[in-house]
């Protein structure tokens, strides 16, 4: 997954949840509004009742309307509250589910780089355990040329040194 595709996607969902989260004051404000203007009709209904209304079971039948639609109201706003909340909640883990993706990824990564360098580190130790033989070698054969050359260079100094005494 392409993670500048992931990122504007959430950058257009934080856009669109920031306009939500601005507007839904006034979506409230109006949905309160209208539920306390019907209420208020109820209300005129009641102070001013027809004839046939007058009759107590009418009125009691109003009031419990009355209680019954603001009970709905209360627990329409409540209702809203808990949604708004929910969304936001989901936003946030849905973000840190990204971010999660995103380190694990990362973390994948940094192991396939990790095990590349330590096979790299692995053959150069190989490589500077024959480059040392070979060295070493080359010491070697380096003092085996230095003790050839003083055996000769000895014997040249005898031969020398006899070639004197008999002249």
């Amino acid at each position: 997954m392409n993670p500048a595709w992931t990122d504007d996607i959430i950058k257009q969902l934080d856009i669109r949840d920031d306009f939500e989260q601005r507007d839904i004051k006034y979506f409230t404000a109006f949905n309160q509004l209208s539920q306390q203007l019907q209420l208020q009709k109820l209300a005129n209904k009641q102070q001013s009742p027809s004839p046939s209304l007058t009759s107590p079971t009418l009125k009691q039948e109003d009031l419990d309307r009355t209680f019954i639609i603001r009970e709905n109201q209360q627990l329409k706003n409540e209702n809203n509250d808990l949604i708004s909340s929910l969304n936001m909640a989901t936003i946030k883990n849905e973000k840190l589910e990204q971010g999660i993706k995103e380190r694990d990824s990362t973390i994948k990564t940094l192991q396939r780089n990790n095990e590349k360098l330590k096979s790299k580190i692995d053959s150069l130790s190989l490589e500077i355990k024959e480059k040392n033989k070979t060295i070493e070698i080359i010491n070697d054969e380096i003092l085996m040329n230095q003790i050839q050359y003083n055996v000769l260079n000895d014997k040249v100094s005898a031969l020398e040194a006899e070639r004197t005494k008999s002249q």
